[in-house]
């Protein structure tokens, strides 16, 4: 995390509470959801998923965590057993999931995944944080996904580079932007290659099976839960359908395909 601020005492204070904070929103992205719970922020992440997964017509789509488990979530090199996955895919409806009150219930069979959404919502409670503080600008960089708060010291843009998905150490394009969030889906963070073809942890919920035609997603937005759960909603949609939903909604971001062309839409 870093922060543009001089008093070093609120400066402590701040990064305290936002570890704290992203320490257990990590844990609720990071462990997949199969029977009741009651507890407020579950209750709220999974709401915002569910308005997400009506929005994009269930490319997003948060009870996808059984299909995530038969993976094994990427640990390890092994691909799962089609037929299985076959039988499995009719569990993952989002339509199927209940909320009553602050008590989040899945639906029969099925286990709910919030890491598609969670980080940005981490993002955003971290920049409420720095605000109560009476912080007006930082950054605050969540595993590659980055919101912003306000302009940098000096009243400069914010210059955040848009990785190689294939190279770690290049970039290919840099945004000049402030107070917003960029998120970005991948094929290159959680993967394995079997017979010289990438398995990546992008699950199409339609198919159960990583969506092809995307190398990654960027997308830019005011709120963080959004900007995170689109990137992931339109590298399942594809180049084609992604651009299209981008252009429709008026969504800025950055789509590069199979072949590594860059689509930029609102830039």
């Amino acid at each position: 995390m870093k922060f543009y601020y001089r008093n070093p005492i609120i400066k402590k204070r701040t990064i305290e509470r936002i570890k704290k904070t992203f320490q257990y929103i990590d844990s609720v992205g990071s462990n997949l959801i199969d029977t009741a719970v009651v507890n407020p922020m579950i209750s709220r992440i999974t709401k915002d998923a569910i308005k997400l997964s009506y929005f994009t017509n269930g490319a997003f789509d948060p009870s996808i965590g059984i299909i995530s488990r038969q993976w094994n979530r990427f640990k390890k090199p092994i691909l799962p057993d089609s037929n299985r996955i076959k039988r499995l895919i009719s569990l993952v409806d989002y339509r199927k999931i209940l909320i009553k009150g602050d008590t989040l219930l899945p639906g029969k069979g099925q286990v709910i995944d919030l890491g598609g959404i969670a980080k940005g919502y981490a993002l955003d409670t971290a920049i409420a944080i720095m605000k109560s503080f009476g912080i007006k600008s930082g950054l605050v960089n969540a595993g590659g996904d980055i919101k912003l708060l306000g302009k940098k010291y000096r009243k400069s843009e914010w210059m955040i580079g848009l990785q190689d998905p294939r190279d770690k150490e290049s970039i290919l394009d840099t945004l000049k932007i402030h107070s917003c969030t960029v998120a970005t889906s991948g094929d290159y963070e959680r993967y394995f290659i079997i017979d010289g073809k990438r398995y990546h942890h992008l699950l199409d919920p339609k198919t159960g099976f990583p969506s092809r035609g995307c190398m990654s997603v960027t997308v830019i937005s005011k709120n963080g839960e959004l900007a995170d759960g689109l990137a992931t909603a339109i590298f399942i949609m594809g180049p084609t359908k992604g651009k299209n939903f981008m252009e429709k909604n008026n969504i800025r971001g950055i789509i590069i395909d199979s072949l590594k062309n860059e689509i930029k839409v609102g830039l």
